[in-house]
């Protein structure tokens, strides 16, 4: 994912696709995984913040998972 969205906004370029859409609620959850990309993974943690902060993104969300803390913030 990081090699993706490392000269792009989003998944397949800079428009938000339903790929972005597939992939922002499995990286929300990176942390409640356990999983951290670590240190080295800026890219994915900037396609995160732009996928977070859509307001789309955090109106979909359940009041359950408005309450985790994303790996990303």
């Amino acid at each position: 994912v990081s090699e993706a969205v490392e000269s792009s906004r989003f998944f397949l370029g800079d428009e938000f696709s339903l790929v972005d859409c597939s992939l922002a609620p499995v990286l929300w959850r990176l942390r409640s995984y356990g999983i951290d990309p670590g240190p080295r993974a800026e890219a994915l943690y900037g396609y995160m913040r732009r996928v977070f902060g859509r307001p789309s993104f955090m109106e979909g969300l359940s009041e359950l998972e408005r309450d985790m803390r994303p790996l990303a913030a």
